[in-house]
C-alpha cells in the first residue's frame, strides 16, 4: 500500500496539472486562481488576509496582485483613513475571470469524486480536514 503523504502528494499534483493549465488558458499566473476565489465575490480585504486565507508567502502575494492590478483583475485602495494597508477588491474583468475559476474548480472537483459515491465524498472532506488539522492544528 502506498503512504498517505506519497498519494496526497500525487493527488494534489494532479490536480494543481489540470487546474494551472486552464488557468494559464484563460490567462492566468499560478496563485491567481486562488486569491480570485478568495475574494469573489465582493470581499475587500489587506494583503495579509489574502496571504493568510490563500496559504501563500506574504511578499509573494505582493507581487502576484501587482500583477493581477496590471491585468485590471483588481484595484488596491487604502480604507477609512488607514494608511498603513492597502484593501484589495476584485474588478468587474477580476470577478469575470473568478467566475470562470470556480467553474474550472467545480469540473475538476467533480473529476477527482466520479467514482465516489455521496457519502463517500462527504466522508473524503471530513478525513482530510481531520488529517490537515493533525498537522497543521487547525484548517
Amino acid at each position: 500500500m502506498e503512504s498517505l503523504h506519497r498519494m496526497l502528494m500525487r493527488t494534489d499534483y494532479a490536480i494543481m496539472k489540470h487546474i494551472h493549465s486552464k488557468a494559464f488558458a484563460i490567462g492566468l499566473t499560478p496563485g491567481q486562481p486562488k486569491i480570485l476565489e478568495f475574494l469573489y465575490p465582493d470581499l475587500e480585504t489587506d494583503q495579509k488576509t489574502i496571504a493568510a486565507n490563500c496559504l501563500i508567502e506574504q511578499a509573494t502575494v505582493g507581487s502576484i496582485l501587482l500583477n493581477m492590478e496590471k491585468k485590471g483583475l483588481i484595484e488596491r485602495f487604502r480604507k477609512n483613513g488607514n494608511r498603513r494597508s492597502l484593501y484589495v477588491k476584485l474588478t468587474k474583468e477580476g470577478k469575470g475571470k473568478a467566475e470562470e475559476m470556480l467553474e474550472v474548480f467545480s469540473a475538476i472537483d467533480e473529476e477527482a469524486t466520479k467514482l465516489l459515491t455521496i457519502e463517500e465524498k462527504k466522508e473524503v472532506l471530513v478525513l482530510l480536514k481531520k488529517i490537515c488539522e493533525a498537522v497543521n492544528g487547525r484548517c
